[in-house]
């Protein structure tokens, strides 16, 4: 149970200080306006939390594996890449349920 919560706080702490350092960065050193396109970034400092808590817990495979699917069909809408998504979400899913069946056969 330890190693949840310092995994957690690992993977939280790693979020708060990227961003806080992008803050920092952007808007009081350089003085930048907001843009929309920040938003991607702190997309990407999220996905980076969620996979230091992949590493620090076996129990975020599952999340990180959903968080990835949906953050991919996400993006493929955004390219109108509909009939590429369909394969991708096939292979996805096979893939997830070969990664969680295989994981909870060692369990």
């Amino acid at each position: 149970m330890s190693d949840v919560i310092v995994g957690t706080a690992i993977a939280i702490a790693t979020v708060v200080i990227l961003v806080l350092r992008f803050c920092i960065v952007a808007f009081a050193i350089k003085d930048l306006p907001w843009n929309n396109k920040y938003i991607e970034q702190f997309v990407k400092y999220f996905i980076i939390g969620v996979t230091v808590l992949v590493v620090a817990v076996p129990e975020g495979l599952p999340l990180a594996v959903t968080l990835a699917l949906a953050y991919s069909v996400r993006v493929g809408l955004t390219h109108l890449a509909f009939i590429v998504i369909i394969r991708i979400i096939l292979i996805m899913q096979m893939t997830m349920f070969m990664v969680l069946s295989s994981w909870r056969s060692h369990c």
